[in-house]
């Protein structure tokens, strides 16, 4: 089953539901992974969740085009893009909210159509994605 993000802190911890067990806890995105390609480059359209219950091993990868849940994964993408970016190339000039808002929305159009943002109403990353707006 599914780890996924259900809310955010302003540090940047995630807190997390898995599906599966019911287990629930915060983590740290500093401490999710992207996904490694076989040829060991880290593909940034996709971000691994980690179960926060010890020994329970479960983890999620999930697109950046947010899959079922579009606003909250972008926003897990978008906060996870400014604060690791280097990881992926992203120079730090580069990594302000507007510049990183527009790239997660580049990166969710391209792989679910356009449209397919849900981070475009947000002023910055502790607002609410757009579908969470009510």
């Amino acid at each position: 089953m599914a780890v996924r993000p259900i809310a955010y802190h302003a540090n940047g911890d995630v807190d997390v539901v898995e599906d599966g067990t019911g287990h629930a806890g915060v983590v740290s995105l500093r401490d999710q992974s992207f996904l490694v390609r076989q040829d060991g480059t880290l593909d940034q359209d996709w971000l691994g969740l980690t179960c926060p219950v010890a020994g329970c091993g479960a983890v999620s990868y999930h697109p950046v085009g947010g899959g079922c849940s579009r606003g909250l994964i972008q926003k897990m993408f978008a906060i996870k893009w400014m604060r690791d970016g280097q990881l992926i190339g992203i120079p730090v000039n580069e990594r302000g909210w507007p510049t990183i808002k527009a790239r997660v929305c580049s990166h969710a159009d391209a792989m679910d159509g356009p449209g397919s943002c849900r981070i475009t109403g947000m002023s910055g990353p502790n607002d609410d994605p757009d579908d969470m707006v009510g």
